[in-house]
Formats: structure tokens, C-alpha cells, sequence
């Protein structure tokens, strides 16, 4: 058997580990190559689709907690169509809506809570001049015919002014609301 020592020279990257051996004595290399690996997946796609699951949960618990708080003060706990959400909302500021209404309303304003901004992202938020969100849309929609797919974005903030309005104002009529 022989004696003879080895050098092993290992180049480690990020997907691949080059190697070589060779005789210690006569620096000759008897055995080179690459060892390539697959590609690892991104992290990326799984933090995206876990994201994606947390934020469909919290909101299901958000609906689901808030729908039981209207059942603990006998307003209905289930969501229906309103085909007039924008106008019902406007005129909830000032006048009595019905407690289905009512619960609609708040629906709508846990499914669609406003723009936070995040970061250098770039989005032109709207300018109010004074109105609530839901004044400022049904004047667009007077205006335009749409108030929808537009390029601006109402701040977070300027939402839960519009709610704390309305609140205030139907808490007139449904002492109860206070209780939630």
C-alpha cells in the first residue's frame, strides 16, 4: 500500500463545490471537477403564500368576531347585498338606517380599511377638501359615472374618520351600538 499524502482544495459557492486532489509530494492533480446543486427554491414565494394565508385568517376572525358582537346586541349577524352601499353610507352620517344596514356598512369598512402606505410605494392618495370618503365617492360617481377603479387611494386614516362619524350618528338611534 502506499504512503503517499493528498491535498484536497475545495472551492465552496453558493450552488456548486469545486474540488481537486493532488499528490502532496509532486503536486500533480490526480482528480478534479464540480459538484453542482439544484437551485434552491426562494424563500420568497412560501413567505408570500403564508402572508397571504394569515391575512385571510385574521380577516375571516375580524368578520366572524364582529358579526357576534351584533348578535350580542340583537342586530342581525349575517351580511346582505346592498346594491346602494355608497348612497346608505352618505346618508347614514345624518339619518337612521336600519340595523341591517347598519351591520352592511360596517362589513364593508372591515373588507376595505384603506391604504396604508408602505414604504416608497407610489400611490396618489385622495384629496378630500373636507369630505368623507363615502361624500367624496358619490360625488365622483355623480360626476363621472364610476368611483371605482381609480387611480387614487383613500388613507386608512380618513376611513375610520368616515366611521367614527357614522358611529356617532347611529349610536343616536341604536343606543346599543355603544356597547360593541
Amino acid at each position: 500500500m502506499e504512503n503517499n499524502k493528498y491535498i484536497l482544495g475545495l472551492d465552496l459557492g453558493v450552488n456548486n463545490v469545486g474540488y481537486s486532489v493532488m499528490l502532496a509530494d509532486s503536486k500533480k492533480i490526480i482528480k478534479k471537477g464540480v459538484r453542482l446543486f439544484s437551485q434552491a427554491n426562494e424563500a420568497e414565494e412560501r413567505r408570500i403564500a403564508r402572508n397571504t394565508r394569515r391575512r385571510l385568517k385574521r380577516r375571516e376572525n375580524r368578520v366572524n368576531e364582529t358579526l357576534q358582537l351584533f348578535k350580542s346586541i340583537d342586530f342581525p349577524n349575517e351580511i346582505t347585498i346592498e346594491p346602494e352601499l355608497l348612497n346608505k353610507r352618505v346618508k347614514g352620517l345624518k339619518e337612521k338606517l336600519e340595523p341591517q344596514e347598519i351591520v352592511n356598512i360596517i362589513y364593508y369598512f372591515m373588507m376595505h380599511r384603506g391604504y396604508i402606505p408602505f414604504g416608497d410605494e407610489e400611490r396618489t392618495l385622495v384629496k378630500l377638501n373636507g369630505l368623507l370618503p363615502c361624500e367624496y365617492y358619490l360625488n365622483k360617481w355623480q360626476e363621472i359615472g364610476k368611483y371605482r377603479a381609480l387611480e387614487e387611494v383613500v388613507n386608512h386614516q380618513d376611513l375610520k374618520k368616515e366611521m367614527i362619524a357614522f358611529l356617532k350618528s347611529q349610536t343616536k338611534y341604536y343606543p346599543k351600538l355603544i356597547e360593541i
